[in-house]
């Protein structure tokens, strides 16, 4: 998202969460006319690269 848009400037709550590998990000932001909006974001490591093993 680009600076200027809906969200700059406004108040808001943010809670993580761990799951297993997965960093779960729940932010819910007051846009300030009495309604809210939730963005949830999931975040998770790259799986390591295994060798190749020729049998």
């Amino acid at each position: 998202m680009r600076p200027g848009t809906i969200y700059s400037n406004k108040a808001f709550d943010v809670l993580f969460a761990l799951r297993d590998e997965q960093l779960m990000m729940f932010m819910v932001v007051d846009l300030g006319n009495g309604s809210k909006r939730t963005i949830t974001a999931v975040f998770a490591r790259p799986v390591p690269k295994l060798p190749v093993t020729r049998a």
